[in-house]
C-alpha cells in the first residue's frame, strides 16, 4: 500500500488497525465464555464490514495498482 501514492491510505489503513482492534477485543470476550458476541460479529457485522471496505477502500486500491502495473500513475485524489 505504501509503494502507491493515494490520498486515502492513512484511511484505509486505519480501517484495518480498527477492525482487528475490535477482532482483538471480541477475542478476548469470546474466550472468556461470550460465544453470543463472537457469532453476532462472525455472522452480521463482519460480513458487512468486508462488503463496504471491498466495495470501497479495496477496489480503489486495486485500481491504483492496475494503473501503477500498467505504467500510469494514479491520482492521488482517487477516491
Amino acid at each position: 500500500m505504501d509503494d502507491v501514492d493515494l490520498l486515502t491510505n492513512a484511511a484505509h489503513q486505519e480501517q484495518h488497525a480498527r477492525t482487528l482492534a475490535a477482532l482483538h477485543h471480541i477475542h478476548a470476550l469470546v474466550m472468556d465464555g461470550n460465544l453470543d458476541i463472537g457469532r453476532h460479529v462472525v455472522k452480521d457485522l463482519l460480513p458487512q464490514w468486508l462488503s463496504f471496505h471491498f466495495s470501497t477502500m479495496d477496489a480503489t486500491f486495486a485500481l491504483a495498482l492496475q494503473l501503477t502495473e500498467m505504467g500510469r500513475e494514479p491520482s492521488p485524489l482517487m477516491i
